[in-house]
């Protein structure tokens, strides 16, 4: 199964980041936030153990 925001046929991923903290749980108040795309895709990604492209974000599981 692939990310949300990929689009397998073109080899591209639409990454996003939301941060808060207990004060603010409303997207209004979030402490960060950042999303790039659509950016190219590494082929067949391990999703448990990736840093997505582009300045993106690591994920280790």
């Amino acid at each position: 199964m692939a990310p949300r925001g990929t689009s397998t046929n073109q080899g591209t991923v639409t990454w996003r980041v939301f941060a808060w903290d207990p004060r603010g749980a409303d997207p209004g108040r979030l402490a960060y936030f950042r999303n790039s795309g659509p950016i190219p895709m590494i082929e067949n990604a391990d999703l448990r153990d990736i840093t997505f492209p582009s300045g993106g974000f690591s994920v280790k599981a």
